[in-house]
């Protein structure tokens, strides 16, 4: 599975309980009335799901490995990284291990373009034009 990407698994039937093991790699969410979960890579590496029954016996145990997106660019600066998504230009992305300050720059780049797209803030109702009296 690719990082900061979801995917649905279907639960073997029976399954109680799940057991994850480095929850800092992947995130697993039960869907509610479902025998499905959505699984989303947090971080690289690998790491493991256990469905257990009711009575703690193992039904299903699979490994979950989680990979930067096929389409990413790394650029490596002495001890420095930074991420790109290439696809179809390249734009700076954030993945773990990356120089805090790229990872600062493209946060704080995707938070101020987020601050314009979303109404009732500060800098969407700058942009706004003053109210004025209506025009006939």
């Amino acid at each position: 599975m690719q990082l900061d990407r979801a995917r649905i698994v279907e639960m073997p039937a029976g399954t109680h309980t799940l057991v994850l093991g480095n929850p800092s790699i992947a995130d697993v969410t039960v869907l509610k009335r479902q025998n499905r979960l959505v699984l989303n890579g947090r971080a690289f590496g690998e790491t493991n799901m256990i469905a257990l029954d009711a009575q703690g016996a193992a039904l299903a145990e699979i490994v979950l490995r989680v990979k930067s997106a096929d389409h990413a660019l790394i650029v490596q600066r002495g001890m420095e990284r930074e991420s790109w998504s290439c696809n179809p230009r390249c734009e700076p992305a954030v993945d773990p291990g990356d120089a805090s300050r790229h990872m600062g720059e493209a946060i704080a780049q995707a938070g101020k373009r987020n601050e314009f797209a979303t109404p009732n803030t500060a800098a969407s109702a700058a942009r706004l034009p003053a109210a004025g009296p209506a025009q006939k």
